[in-house]
């Protein structure tokens, strides 16, 4: 059997990279303004958590144990039940005059991004496209590093809901990964750098692997034209989202390392459990 020759298909037809936004809603944060944050988060958080113990120990108990867990204690303490109360049924609304497919048909096409990427070395990605029993493979020049920082977008009508699993290559640490494992006699086979002279320099760009265009289908070229166009438009503000989330992130592991948690006890309202007869007593 004659092997069919892999060719790449380069569909995505922009003559220029598309202007993103000019103003940028949120600005790059610095060391001491994630400090500043995370700061004031912890701080609400540990307000937060003394209100609730407050508020816990202000209901009267009818019995209390206390459970040890090594350096813990777990407090227990019984508390009478809650009240019943009536709850009365949604009012039935009454059908309108409205038509319901009419209204239905204005309303905005929801899909969601069947995507899953490999990003090397932080410029470029190896995209995996499942749907139904259809998979394909893309290389773009977009790090969707930065896609995970939006949870969804408007493109012509359509809202896309994006949820990414990113993995991140590092070619060099690969090599490493390789070198350690032949040590113990293991073949590792490191994950090398894409050809990437395939994809513009200019603007965001990808490339589909299948055997002829018709191949391809449809919505997997309406939704790479809808992600790039995107990124290409919100590049700055992307970026940046990104940014802050990192330094945020970092703020938290210091703030954690020097605030480690103390081990104290844990309080615990419990009610009996009532079946539905009480509620008519």
């Amino acid at each position: 059997m004659k092997k069919s020759r892999l060719i790449y298909l380069t569909l995505l037809a922009l003559s220029q990279a598309l202007p993103a936004d000019e103003q940028v809603s949120q600005e790059p944060l610095s060391k001491s303004q994630a400090d500043d944050v995370i700061r004031e988060e912890m701080n609400l958080a540990s307000q937060k958590a003394a209100r609730r113990l407050r508020e816990i120990r202000a209901v009267p108990a009818t019995e209390v144990s206390i459970v040890s867990q090594g350096r813990k204690k777990v407090v227990m303490r019984r508390v009478a039940p809650r009240p019943w109360v009536g709850v009365k049924p949604p009012p039935t609304i009454a059908p309108g005059d409205g038509n319901m497919g009419e209204w239905l048909s204005g309303l905005p096409r929801t899909e969601t991004l069947h995507l899953s990427a490999t990003v090397f070395d932080r410029s470029c990605t190896e995209l995996v496209w499942r749907k139904d029993d259809k998979t394909f493979t893309i290389l773009s020049n977009i790090d969707f590093n930065y896609m995970t920082t939006v949870g969804g977008f408007d493109d012509r009508g359509v809202d896309w809901s994006v949820l990414f699993f990113v993995d991140n290559i590092d070619p060099a640490k690969e090599l490493i990964r390789a070198r350690r494992a032949a040590e113990y006699g293991i073949i590792y086979i490191p994950r090398g750098m894409p050809d990437t002279t395939i994809l513009s320099a200019d603007h965001a760009d990808y490339v589909i692997y299948a055997e002829s265009a018709a191949d391809v289908p449809e919505d997997l070229v309406e939704e790479l034209e809808a992600v790039h166009r995107y990124y290409a438009a919100n590049e700055g503000n992307l970026k940046i989202a990104w940014q802050r989330r990192q330094a945020l992130a970092e703020a938290r592991r210091a703030w954690q390392a020097a605030h480690p948690p103390k081990a104290g006890n844990t309080v615990i309202n419990f009610r009996p459990v009532r079946s539905n007869f009480h509620s008519t007593k």
